[in-house]
């Protein structure tokens, strides 16, 4: 069952980010390299989250493109 949750979401995300190409050009879609960024330290939530995205993809073969996931924590205002 989280297999099958983890695959729509990860088909939810890879349509969400696309984008439409006009008749004739050539796609440089996806690059060469993706990047999903973890707003949060690692091994936290955020971090989770992305990682088992970028395994989820790289496992079923759904990307060619190597994913990368960058950890930027950020601050919070007071």
């Amino acid at each position: 069952m989280k297999r099958i949750i983890l695959l729509l979401l990860s088909i939810a995300f890879i349509g969400g980010c696309s984008a439409e190409q006009s008749q004739g050009e050539e796609s440089d879609y996806p690059p060469d390299l993706i990047e999903f960024v973890a707003p949060a330290t690692p091994g936290g939530g955020w971090d989770l989250t992305a990682r088992s995205m970028q395994r989820a993809l790289n496992n079923n073969e759904l990307v060619e493109s190597d994913i990368n996931v960058v950890n930027k924590p950020v601050a919070v205002a007071k």
